[in-house]
């Protein structure tokens, strides 16, 4: 049989354990304790901070009012005489707008006899004032100055200028000491100006018709059928077409079709081979709805406002906005 442990013992054990759950309850109120002061240590500091900034404000608010009040004092003391200068000062501080003592000299040195000096600085003045405007570089921006028909220049290879721009070009190639090439070969002319117009190559039955015409006029009898084709308007086209961010769907991710957007693209190749001006062609897809609103081929103009890309489905609506503004302008 196990021997019991005796009474007395169990309540040694237990006052025991009571004594060194007090200690450690001693233990953690101290800790909390010491923390408390800590934090309390801290916060003296802050509240020292806090003190000198607000007495840092205050005499930066009385600096300021003494400041202001000498302002004013020398506003005063600078006062104008003159009806026009009193009816200035008073249009200023209805607006707002500070005092300029500066204003008052020239009034009050009136009234003073000019001396030999400023007499001499008054005398030189313009001959500064012509020396600086002789120095400042005179405007250059082509698009300021008047249209005027530049002479044409004389040149020492007279016999290979056919036109006045060809005199120009000739004048270049002179003065760096090159010469002009030698005249392409018909075949290798029709096959350059057919891309230049087309975008294509000549077929060699059109080649062929070209270097067997032997007419002084065969060149322009080229170009005038060139430009006469419907294929001139589509070439030339293409150029406004990427300027005008031209697509046959909206692009970004949902990339939706435009089904009805070739019919701009069909309002440019059209104005290309009618020859219209340019500033019309602007107008017209700019202000065609304006122009006539009743013009069915004015309304198809104005499409070049509507060949941004767009994301229809934005989450952000503002960016959105902000996108298609932005590629437009």
């Amino acid at each position: 049989m196990k021997k019991k442990t005796p009474f007395a013992v169990l309540l040694t054990i237990a006052a025991t354990a009571t004594a060194e759950e007090r200690s450690a309850g001693d233990a953690a109120a101290k800790a909390a304790a010491d923390w408390q002061q800590q934090i309390s240590a801290s916060a003296k500091p802050a509240a020292a901070e806090s003190s000198l900034g607000d007495a840092a404000a205050k005499a930066t608010a009385e600096w300021q009012k003494q400041v202001g009040a000498g302002a004013q004092a020398a506003a005063a003391e600078a006062a104008p005489t003159d009806p026009a200068g009193k009816a200035i000062l008073a249009w200023q501080q209805q607006i707002g707008a500070p005092a300029a003592p500066a204003a008052a000299a020239p009034a009050a040195a009136a009234d003073k006899p000019v001396t030999e000096p400023a007499k001499t600085a008054q005398a030189e003045a313009p001959a500064d004032n012509k020396t600086a405007d002789a120095k400042a570089p005179a405007p250059k921006l082509w698009s300021w100055l008047p249209l005027v028909r530049p002479e044409v220049p004389s040149v020492q290879q007279k016999e290979w200028v056919r036109t006045p721009v060809d005199a120009f070009v000739l004048q270049k190639l002179e003065e760096k000491g090159l010469k002009p090439s030698g005249d392409a070969d018909k075949a290798s002319l029709i096959r350059r100006v057919t891309l230049d117009l087309w975008g294509l190559i000549p077929t060699p039955e059109e080649v062929q018709t070209f270097v067997s015409d032997t007419s002084p006029d065969a060149y322009e009898k080229l170009v005038d059928r060139l430009l006469a084709s419907p294929r001139y308007g589509e070439r030339q086209a293409r150029h406004w077409l990427d300027l005008s961010r031209y697509a046959d769907s909206a692009g970004f991710q949902g990339d939706q079709t435009r089904p009805n957007n070739w019919r701009y693209r069909d309002y440019v190749i059209k104005a290309f081979n009618e020859d219209k001006g340019y500033n019309r062609f602007l107008q017209e897809q700019i202000a065609g709805d304006e122009i006539d609103p009743n013009n069915q081929e004015l309304l198809v103009a104005t499409g070049f406002m509507a060949g941004y890309p767009d994301n229809s489905n934005s989450r952000d609506m503002v960016q959105r906005k902000y996108q298609i503004t932005t590629d437009i302008t």
